[in-house]
């Protein structure tokens, strides 16, 4: 079994360890990363991950936070040996409400500029009890991302909408929910359930980065889902 991984807004991969390093032996991964200094929309980034899926074995595609609208495309577009899309933390629109969309769009040409505190890296992303591992591997992954490109990066989820595809969606989908997470609230699973019935919720005491505070729990419904 394969599974191919595509990152959050940092996308470098890098934040998927914690998660590939419990994986049992019978399944593969492939960490989709994205280029750090160049901007690409979602349209570039979705004929990037095309080109990696493998067309002679099964797969189950994981798409955390940022690339959760990527995964929809691709599901909807039905690839050969598809066997299912886990979306992890992640949103068909924008998670974002109106006046944050306001505020994240007047303050985001500022706020990758400067080094995220640690406060609120532990607020909105890695809860309070993260390890200081966890927390010098999030500063590494973003330290190889321009700012320009995480910016870009924002942009393009405060526009986002994939609710048209995933009525073409046919593969199972699972989606990972973190009862603790600040920015992804659980209305976006409940907007994407209203279009796609098939959908299973698992629900996970973690933050934001739920493969990475809570792999073990993360693995074992991934494991579930996909077959064994």
């Amino acid at each position: 079994m394969r599974w191919i991984l595509l990152p959050g807004l940092d996308g470098t991969g890098k934040l998927f360890a914690p998660l590939l390093e419990i994986l049992p032996p019978h399944v593969q991964a492939t960490v989709v990363s994205y280029p750090g200094n160049k901007k690409q929309s979602y349209d570039d980034l979705y004929r990037q991950v095309l080109t990696v899926l493998p067309s002679d074995e099964p797969f189950l595609l994981v798409a955390e936070s940022f690339s959760g609208p990527i995964g929809i495309r691709i599901a909807a577009a039905a690839p050969k040996n598809l066997i299912g899309l886990a979306l992890c933390a992640s949103f068909a629109t924008s998670p974002a409400n109106t006046l944050e969309k306001a505020l994240l769009s007047f303050l985001g040409g500022f706020m990758f500029k400067f080094h995220p505190p640690v406060w609120a890296v532990r607020r909105y992303l890695a809860g309070k009890n993260a390890s200081p591992r966890l927390m010098q591997l999030f500063y590494d992954s973003i330290a190889q991302v321009s700012p320009g490109v995480m910016h870009d990066r924002l942009k393009m989820i405060l526009k986002i909408d994939e609710t048209e595809n995933l009525h073409g969606i046919t593969a199972p989908v699972l989606y990972l929910f973190g009862k603790q997470d600040k920015l992804v609230a659980r209305k976006n699973f409940d907007l994407i359930a209203t279009h796609l019935k098939q959908i299973k919720l698992r629900e996970i005491d973690a933050p934001h980065f739920i493969l990475q505070t809570a792999p073990a729990a993360a693995l074992e419904s991934l494991v579930e889902f996909s077959g064994g």
